[in-house]
Order: structure tokens, then C-alpha cells, then sequence
């Protein structure tokens, strides 16, 4: 199975030939362009929240199959039918501090900020999600606690907390993503979060982004439980591919180690 796991690596490696490059691109432009190429190359490739398949259509670029996920949209149809590139740290938890940011928000940065324009085009914080889910989910925090009117429900002890307060929450059909709009916050379904985790600790470390007790434990906590797939594995070894070094939060638990 290792071997077989093994030429995979080395048949799809060789196939990259539209995004190759020998030291990380500063472009967000380029980035999404290498996204779509690196996803074309995997084995069933799913959204990053909903799960739902990627199509790649003839005209080029990708969209999400929103039947095979039961995703339903009552408020933004249109968005729900294409992908965007997520951010899984928002840009504006990287580059809110900086002077660029402070002088111009986000645009500057874009423009003026070299670290900014490598961070915001990292391919091992960005995943295919669904526009709308992209745009609802905002700069929120994750969490691991789901909302409904009345309580929240702690999965990790399975209990329930009784929450006086009234939110308003987003729902997707069976897409299992629910996003707290009044509390700010964002609980994604099993399948995500061992991404997510190692996305936001790659993040810290390699650009020195401190991040509160709260998010480092939940973090390590989800990297420990939820270990990274063989598409997850495929995904970072191509991005070392382009940009020159890999997720070492990934990698240390893949086989081409």
C-alpha cells in the first residue's frame, strides 16, 4: 500500500507542469490559478466545509456539485454555485495589525506589504469552499460548540448549555457548516477540521502569528484527532512542489516523509 501510495505521489508530482515554480509567488491571482491545477490532480475532490464534488468544466476553473452534498441555499443561489478560494485564517486576522492595513485595510496591503502578499497567497491556508459559505463564514472564529436558539451543545463532553440568548444561525440543507452570525462564530463539520487545525498552526509558526490559549488547544486538539487523508497528503507534497517548502504539520504525518 506505501508503494503504491509512494508512485502516486511521484506520477502526479511529475504531471505538474502548469504550476511549477521554485520559491513561493507573492500573487493571490496566481495562487487560485495553481489551486484549481492542484485540485484537477486529486482523486474525488471535495469543498473544504460542505464536501461537496468539484466539477471542472471545459471553459476551465471549477465548481461545486451542490447535489452531491444536499446543499441548499434560500438566501444567495447564485453564490452558492461558484467556488472561492478560503482563506481558512483570514486574511484579516494576518494582516489587521500591519501598517498597511491601518493606512489602507486590505487593498493596501495587496499592493505595499511583501510578507502580506506571501501570506495572502499561500496555498497551505487556502481551500476551495463555496462562495457562499466563504462569504458567511466572514472572519469568525472557530469553534467546536454548535448553537441553536436555546442552547449549545459541547461535543466534546455531548452536553448541553443552557444560552439565553437568541442567535441568528446559518443553515445549508445537509451541508453540516453552521455559522453563529450574532456570536461571530463558525463550528465546520468533522471533515474540516483536521485542515483547518494545521492550516492555523502552519500559519502561526511560520509567520509568527500568536494565537490565544484558546485556539492553540483547540487547534492541537483537532490536528490530534482528525489526521490528515491521502488527498490532504497529495495536496501539501504538490504545494511544496510550487511554493518550496511543505505544511510540516501535514507532512509529519504522511508517507512520503
Amino acid at each position: 500500500m506505501k508503494k503504491i501510495l509512494a508512485l502516486s505521489f511521484i506520477t502526479l508530482l511529475c504531471s505538474l507542469t502548469s504550476v511549477h515554480a521554485d520559491q513561493q509567488h507573492k500573487s493571490f491571482r496566481e495562487a487560485k490559478l495553481n489551486m484549481v491545477e492542484i485540485f484537477r490532480r486529486l482523486e474525488a475532490p471535495k469543498t473544504l466545509y460542505c464536501g461537496c464534488s468539484i466539477k471542472f468544466p471545459k471553459r476551465g476553473g471549477y465548481m461545486p456539485d451542490l447535489e452531491s452534498c444536499g446543499y441548499h441555499s434560500d438566501k444567495n443561489a447564485q453564490n452558492a454555485k461558484r467556488i472561492e478560494a478560503e482563506h481558512i485564517m483570514p486574511a484579516w486576522e494576518f494582516g489587521h495589525k500591519r501598517n498597511c492595513w491601518l493606512r489602507g485595510h486590505r487593498k493596501n496591503c495587496e499592493h505595499t506589504d511583501t510578507e502580506f502578499q506571501q501570506m495572502h497567497a499561500d496555498l497551505h491556508n487556502l481551500y476551495p469552499a463555496i462562495g457562499e459559505v466563504n462569504s458567511d463564514r466572514n472572519n469568525y472564529s472557530f469553534t467546536d460548540k454548535l448553537s441553536d436558539d436555546n442552547y449549545y451543545r459541547d461535543f466534546t463532553s455531548n452536553r448541553k448549555v443552557k444560552n439565553y440568548s437568541r442567535h441568528k444561525i446559518n443553515g445549508y440543507g445537509h451541508c453540516e457548516m453552521v455559522i453563529d452570525r450574532t456570536r461571530e462564530e463558525a463550528m465546520p463539520p468533522v471533515r474540516a477540521r483536521g485542515i483547518i487545525a494545521r492550516a492555523y498552526l502552519y500559519m502561526s509558526s511560520r509567520y509568527n502569528i500568536s494565537l490565544s490559549k484558546e485556539k492553540q488547544q483547540l487547534f492541537q486538539k483537532w490536528n490530534k484527532m482528525y489526521a490528515p487523508d491521502k488527498n490532504e497528503c497529495l495536496i501539501n507534497s504538490m504545494i511544496r512542489k510550487i511554493q518550496g517548502h511543505d505544511n510540516p504539520f501535514v507532512s509529519r504525518s504522511c508517507n512520503y516523509r
